[in-house]
């Protein structure tokens, strides 16, 4: 019995993101905000210039 009264205490203590911050966007423009994100990110990332590998490991 106690046992479950801590499991209910815990439960109520476990907030999720989603119930400690309010959502500024909906689903569908948080889903597109993300995916331009990762668009900018990927082409920017592909102008990084990357060293060449050297054989003196």
């Amino acid at each position: 019995m106690e046992q479950r009264a801590q499991e209910q205490q815990l439960e109520l203590l476990m907030l999720t993101a989603d119930e400690v911050t309010p959502r500024l966007f909906d689903v569908a423009t948080r889903t597109e905000i993300v995916n331009l994100l990762k668009a900018l990110l990927s082409d920017r990332l592909s102008l990084v210039e990357t060293p060449a590998e050297t054989g003196d490991d």
